[in-house]
């Protein structure tokens, strides 16, 4: 993928590959021969992959030389387990697991921890097997280590260089380095100033270049870390003053979200709708207003008022209503007759009074150009959220023999069938984002059997490899939702 097509065409044998950007499509390439110098002979003042490749190279190159070398000793993997417990061991850059010296320690550590995340978690939400993985040498492609949320990751130690940011002024695009270790505040420093250019992300530590896999990938983690530190709410959630926020951060945090759509086509949708409306619009309906506060309640709170709303008030709930309304200051005795009224003052307070500080330093009314109106807003966001359908109609593929057509409808039936959560697993693995800000998803179909088999994401260009070698959906669905579940996933960000 970093000469321009999505998939390695020597290690699947086909005779065929096209470059996801400008569509040129190279046939009958030996095995000595170099798709990108092939790339750059037949179209490299017309495709942008191509163009923007050059420039990244550049900037990598001058913020590289800053950048002290890397420890010869070999490299860092981290590996995670379910419970969220991870274990550390650095390797050799030329020997692999079974070689190193500490690798007996490494599978007797894993072991007991496994035990111990057994006893918190249960022995089925363990993945079924942990295999051996190959040489780790420095330079090899990303996906053959695996990233956090379930990869083993070449993690970058507390003594490394913060990342650079610093790229040509005249460039229409910024490079920016972050560590996943501290990825709010990587992101926080570069995005404190107002810059507009076209933003590339490159991760200490992973080889992949973004053509917007690895910024849908980081955009994703950060909005799910930065909501649950500094936003209040549950379906929906609402920036809330904090002394451990800045007004810098506000401002950084603004920038992102601008950044994020207007590139990537990315909006966080726990983000409260009506705290977003507000901003873009300067008012919303009381109905909207409501709508988004019951969201930020908890699940009973949830339950309990839209009851109490739709006229279900009765004395028994009366202490529980005293305490839902006591969170917002108000003091009013609530009965039948003024439940109503004392609900919209709690969603007064919560989506507009205590989020007017963070959003007037956050300047969301930059994208009013990009919506005619709040109804224009909650269909983009509605576009946004995954669901099963729209999802599964997204899947292209060439379809040449019956076994192709099998595996297709297979997968077609396991995304329609999925339950929210695996539903979100499965977007985030084959585009790295939790949101539907993207057209297809391409099938590469592959011949892989046995302990070999497994698809394979390629983030970019939101590519599956998949294996034909299914003979029951039974048998696609299990082995599917065993690896999303698992916290080893074989992904490639380039």
């Amino acid at each position: 993928m970093d000469c321009g097509f999505p998939r390695d065409f020597h290690r699947y044998g086909l005779d065929l590959v096209r470059c996801f950007s400008c569509g040129l499509e190279l046939r009958s390439l030996n095995a000595d021969d170099d798709p990108l110098s092939e790339h750059i002979k037949n179209c490299s003042s017309t495709c942008a992959f191509l163009n923007e490749l050059a420039g990244v190279n550049q900037i990598r190159e001058a913020i590289n030389a800053a950048i002290p070398p890397e420890p010869a000793e070999g490299v860092m993997i981290r590996f995670r387990l379910p419970g969220g417990t991870t274990l550390t061991r650095r390797f050799s850059p030329t020997m692999s697991m079974d070689q190193d010296n500490q690798s007996g320690d490494l599978f007797d550590d894993m072991q007991i921890l496994e035990q111990q995340n057994d006893e918190l978690t249960g022995p089925d939400h363990r993945p079924t097997s942990v295999s051996c993985l190959p040489p780790v040498p420095r330079s090899i492609p990303l996906h053959r280590l695996e990233r956090d949320h379930g990869h083993a990751l070449d993690s970058p130690s507390a003594t490394d260089p913060p990342p650079a940011s610093a790229n040509g002024e005249n460039s229409p695009f910024v490079l920016i380095q972050v560590r996943r270790s501290s990825l709010i505040s990587d992101l926080l420093a570069h995005f404190e100033n107002d810059d507009e250019r076209h933003v590339h992300v490159e991760v200490i530590g992973e080889q992949a270049v973004d053509n917007m896999g690895v910024f849908r990938d980081v955009l994703t983690d950060f909005w799910t870390d930065v909501i649950g530190r500094y936003f209040e709410g549950d379906v929906e959630a609402v920036p809330v003053v904090s002394p451990s926020v800045t007004e810098n951060m506000w401002r950084a945090i603004g920038n992102v979200f601008v950044r994020g759509f207007l590139q990537a086509g990315y909006l966080p949708l726990q983000f409260s709708v009506a705290s977003i409306a507000r901003s873009l619009f300067g008012d919303v309906s009381l109905e909207m207003l409501m709508q988004s506060w019951l969201a930020t309640l908890g699940g009973y709170k949830r339950k309990l008022m839209t009851r109490m709303l739709a006229g279900g008030f009765t004395h028994d709930d009366k202490d529980d209503l005293v305490d839902v309304f006591d969170r917002y200051h108000v003091k009013e005795m609530p009965n039948a007759g003024n439940v109503r009224r004392l609900a919209q003052r709690c969603a007064s307070v919560m989506c507009v009074e205590q989020a007017l500080y963070p959003l007037t330093i956050m300047r969301l009314e930059r994208l009013r150009s990009s919506f005619d109106s709040i109804e224009s807003l909650t269909n983009t966001l509605r576009s946004l959220r995954p669901d099963g359908r729209k999802i599964a109609a997204m899947i292209t593929a060439e379809i040449a023999n019956p076994q192709q057509k099998r595996v297709v409808q297979f997968l077609r039936q396991f995304i329609k069938s999925a339950y929210d959560q695996l539903l979100r697993n499965f977007l985030r693995f084959c585009s790295g984002s939790d949101v539907v800000n993207f057209s297809n998803i391409y099938i590469n179909f592959v011949h892989l059997r046995g302990l070999a088999r497994r698809v394979v994401a390629h983030t970019c260009s939101v590519t599956l490899d998949l294996p034909t070698s299914y003979n029951s959906y039974n048998e696609f669905s299990n082995e599917l939702q065993q690896q999303l579940n698992s916290d080893f996933w074989e992904m490639d960000f380039a």
